[in-house]
């Protein structure tokens, strides 16, 4: 469902159905007026176990749910191609609706059937007993305090009889006038109201059940409707001049089983079919200044019968003929300049008194696919615009009819350039493939003579997608960079320096390095007793030199991650691997595990570190849940103004997507959750499962830059006014790359009474649950795993695994295939690193593009009876990749006590002691170019 959710399977497997059931169903068990065991057709598929059990055990108490829940569980079985497909109708139905004293009653499933119904009832008609497959109740006002009197049933086959659910023979106490008690013709009191309305027909066959009861013209015609005059107005019905339905012409019209004219009050009059009616009713000065459009006007000169006639012969429609353009001439301007565009008359396809109107675009692109101006219609034959940009422009026109604008020409085009005597020209930079090695590429442009002689000098600017102008002013007509893994933006413009005139800027051309040059952390892989699973990535904020709109992010290199594998022995051992996949260069000082051993009906989260996320130790960042924490009272997609509540309760790779494109477009998507109230909870968890695409393209990054914060965390105030939390009270982090549910403690973000709270992401999100925990965190305790070896070699590439759109995971290699890209510097030596990882000291194991760290644990004992373990892993570590506008090397080193990265050198410096001096001539001997 693309409003923003989209999924991988729509319709519940039956494990996740059985779970449904039991959630919403049991409630419309309470309604029952009959046996406690189920009927036809429900007897033969629907058990006991499936609506008052969990997860298929009957042990939970039965409880009331609301209407929209029970309405929600109806939906789980009765959809098209769903359990309760088998017949239409069965799944086709809407919410029954009622009017009622100026309010809306909305009266759901649950109020005429139950699936504890009666089994049999009595045919009014023959007084035999029949079976009551539709589960119609018997005291249906039980459940519509306005419904009167006992339901009556028909036999229950597929509908054939005339009067199936309303009888016109008396009494007349049918299931639909157990409620309807005072309609116009087949009344509740046993009265029949003349002139018969719809006599044999069933109500049914035009209140359908698919769209609430409520008729309308579709139930009974074919819409919209081909014979006669409906062709003619009808056919045109998609244009941009407005639709005509069925009220334009029968508007408030009697509708007693016999024809319907045009006829009634209001917009129109009682008029006979003739050129009068047409010009009165509907074109009254369809043309400014001229005559009202008549009949014949669009129906050619056939002759228009009176009354029900209206014989119309000879509608083709005739086409508009394309305006013929008068060419506009290359012009040279340094300034601004304002353009005339000019085209020949062209009448309208119908001819006086009509006429035609003009619609323009213009674009730089030949193919118009980002229109850069526009007219709207226009009446004149010509349109003025001003260019203050040099370069080729294409334009085109269009006409149409001014009364019959539905009749429009093909485009007609044409181009025209702006050019600068003193503008240079560039000579486009093709991209180009570095291999990872900077590379110098020569940028160069044409020259400009003044004519009095002066010198000129050139001003290039270039950016790249991190948007970090630079600008050098030169007398020569090129200019070389050494550049790799960016992409630039480039623009020259000539500056006389006699007169200072500087002439416009040429347009701005674009290059970058196809290599694959994104960044992200080291990929962690646990043994599970079959293979190397893909895990997620770690230390996401310890990324040295992100940009932030006031300077730099201070990187923070402490990671906690709570495994979603569970660690199988190999050899008597557990077996991990950290792998470098993409081009980037890492820092890893300390990496520990640790047994998580807790209460059996309890889980464990983690929190998801931010940069500004404080560390009190890796213990104060685990929070415990239930094993099941319940899902919001509701969750709302604030963009759509939709309800997504279904998608977002449970983590079955079910997304709300927010943000169509990674790239392009995207912007601040917001979602609400109705938390319901809280007030005596001790704590209060979000539990959130979701995953993010973040921009990988230059255009994207740039586009990023446009906004502020990438997350959004609000809560109402006593004004009932969203306010935003302080992020010293709680952040809420950007959902990770790769999956990795985490908790955020939202306990005390709230300043009122009510629990709602809204969460806003900036990038394509995509959301599989969020849940809400009220527990308050139990203690758990925590073993360490003794770190036996950690050896640092080569390894490769992973296979890249797509999950869904832009989401993918890796494969880890069986064999390796040794793919290398590294930065240049000095790299860990390969070997036995164990050593390094035991303490945080600034001695790093420093491994980049293609080198992994295979480590090994020695297992802890047993968990001990009522407790069961998870584990955690913890590691502090610095990565740098090639989206930084920092040199693509391994040094400088980073370290703990430095006040950011980049740091001035003139100021502080990685440590120099005799224990780091030797630390980095033992370790760090693996020089690459």
């Amino acid at each position: 469902m693309k409003y923003s959710a989209k999924k991988l399977s729509r319709r519940p497997s039956p494990k996740r159905l059985k779970k449904r059931l039991f959630v919403i169903y049991i409630g419309l068990c309470l309604f029952s007026a009959g046996s406690w065991s189920l009927n036809a057709p429900h007897n033969g598929s629907i058990t006991c176990d499936d609506c008052h059990g969990a997860e298929g055990e009957a042990s939970e108490p039965i409880v009331a749910r609301t209407a929209e829940e029970q309405e929600t569980l109806c939906r789980s079985c009765h959809y098209e191609g769903g359990p309760a497909s088998s017949r239409e109708g069965l799944y086709q139905f809407a919410l029954h609706t009622v009017e009622s004293a100026g309010e809306t009653i909305v009266i759901r499933c649950g109020a005429c059937h139950d699936p504890h119904g009666p089994s049999e009832t009595t045919d009014p008609h023959t007084g035999q007993s029949t079976d009551n497959l539709f589960l119609i109740r018997s005291n249906t006002n039980d459940y519509v305090s306005q419904a009167v009197g006992s339901a009556i049933y028909q036999p229950n086959q597929v509908p054939q009889e005339p009067n199936t659910f309303v009888f016109n023979e008396e009494p007349l106490i049918g299931i639909c006038q157990t409620c309807h008690q005072n309609t116009s013709y087949w009344k509740n009191n046993e009265t029949i109201q003349e002139p018969l309305h719809n006599y044999g027909v069933a109500c049914t066959d035009c209140h359908k059940h698919d769209i609430g009861f409520k008729p309308d013209c579709d139930s009974c015609h074919d819409y919209p409707p081909t014979s006669g005059e409906h062709s003619q107005h009808l056919a045109a019905s998609g244009y941009d001049w407005g639709i005509i339905d069925c009220d334009t012409c029968h508007y408030n019209n009697n509708h007693d089983n016999g024809s319907v004219d045009i006829a009634g009050t209001g917009s129109l009059a009682s008029l006979s079919y003739n050129g009068d009616f047409c010009s009165n009713a509907c074109h009254t000065a369809a043309v400014v200044g001229g005559n009202p459009l008549t009949c014949p006007d669009c129906h050619g000169g056939a002759s228009m019968g009176g009354g029900s006639g209206h014989g119309v012969s000879g509608n083709t429609i005739l086409p508009q003929t394309m305006p013929t353009l008068i060419p506009e001439p290359d012009l040279e301007t340094d300034t601004a300049t304002l353009v005339t565009l000019e085209w020949n008359e062209t009448p309208a396809s119908y001819g006086p008194p009509s006429y035609a109107e003009y619609y323009i675009q213009i674009d730089d692109d030949p193919a118009f696919g980002s229109i850069n101006y526009n007219s709207g219609w226009v009446m004149d034959t010509n349109w003025s615009n001003n260019f203050d940009t040099v370069g080729t422009w294409y334009w085109r026109i269009r006409a149409r009819d001014a009364v019959r604008p539905f009749v429009i020409s093909d485009w007609a085009d044409d181009s025209f350039t702006v050019n600068s005597s003193s503008t240079p020209v560039l000579s486009p930079q093709p991209d180009f493939d570095s291999g990872y090695v900077a590379q110098d590429i020569t940028l160069q442009w044409s020259v400009v003579t003044d004519p009095g002689g002066a010198p000129i000098e050139y001003e290039l600017q270039w950016y790249d997608w991190n948007s970090v102008d630079q600008t050098i002013v030169t007398s020569a007509t090129e200019y070389t960079l050494s550049t790799y893994c960016s992409g630039w933006y480039w623009r020259v413009r000539s500056h006389n320096t006699v007169s200072g005139s500087l002439s416009p800027w040429s347009p701005t051309d674009y290059f970058q390095d196809i290599s694959g040059c994104g960044g992200s952390c080291p990929f962690l892989y646990v043994w599970d007793g079959s293979s190397f699973e893909f895990g997620t990535d770690l230390n996401g904020p310890g990324k040295l030199a992100t940009l932030s709109s006031s300077g730099y992010f201070k990187p923070n290199p402490n990671d906690y991650y709570v495994l979603q594998t569970e660690p199988v022995e190999i050899d008597g051992y557990y077996e991990m691997r950290l792998v470098e996949e993409r081009y980037e260069v890492n820092y890893l000082d300390q990496l520990r595990v640790f047994a998580v051993d807790l209460p059996a009906d309890r889980e464990v989260y983690a929190e998801k570190p931010s940069f500004t996320t404080p560390y009190n130790g890796y213990e104060q960042h685990l929070h415990t849940a239930s094993t099941n924490p319940a899902a919001p009272v509701s969750v709302q997609h604030v963009n759509k103004e939709l309800d997504v509540s279904d998608v977002t309760s449970a983590s079955d790779q079910d997304y709300l997507i927010l943000n169509e494109d990674r790239n392009v477009g995207f912007d601040y998507q917001t979602i609400e959750l109705d938390l319901g109230d809280l007030s005596g909870a001790p704590q209060i968890k979000l539990i959130i499962d979701g995953m993010s695409a973040f921009p990988n393209t230059p255009k994207g990054t740039e586009h990023a830059g446009n906004f502020g914060p990438r997350t959004k965390l609000e809560v109402l105030d006593e004004n009932g006014d969203w306010v935003r939390v302080s992020s010293s009270t709680a952040v809420l982090p950007k959902l990770p790359e790769f999956k990795r549910p985490f908790a955020l403690d939202i306990t005390n973000i709230f300043v009122s009474n009510q629990y709602k709270v809204r969460l806003t992401f900036l990038f394509k999100t995509y959301v599989d649950s969020i849940r809400v925990d009220i527990t308050a965190d139990v203690p758990v305790s925590l073993t360490e795993l003794t770190l036996v070896n950690a050896d640092l070699r080569s390894y490769g590439h992973s296979v890249e695994v797509p999950l869904i759109d832009d989401i993918f995971e890796y494969s880890y290699l069986d064999e390796p295939n040794n793919e290398h890209n590294y930065y240049p510097g000095n790299y860990t030596r390969f070997g036995e690193v164990k050593q390094l990882l035991e303490t945080v000291d600034d001695q790093f194991v420093i491994y980049g593009n293609g080198d992994e760290l295979a480590l090994r644990f020695s297992p802890p004992g047993e968990a001990s009876a009522g407790t069961t373990r998870k584990f955690l892993i913890y590691s502090n570590s610095y990565y740098k990749d090639a989206k930084s506008n920092v040199p693509a090397t391994v040094e400088p080193l980073p370290f703990a006590s430095m006040s950011n990265f980049p740091y001035d050198e003139a100021v502080e410096n990685y440590p120099n002691t005799p224990v780091h001096q030797l630390y980095q001539e033992t370790y760090n001997t693996r020089a690459t170019p």
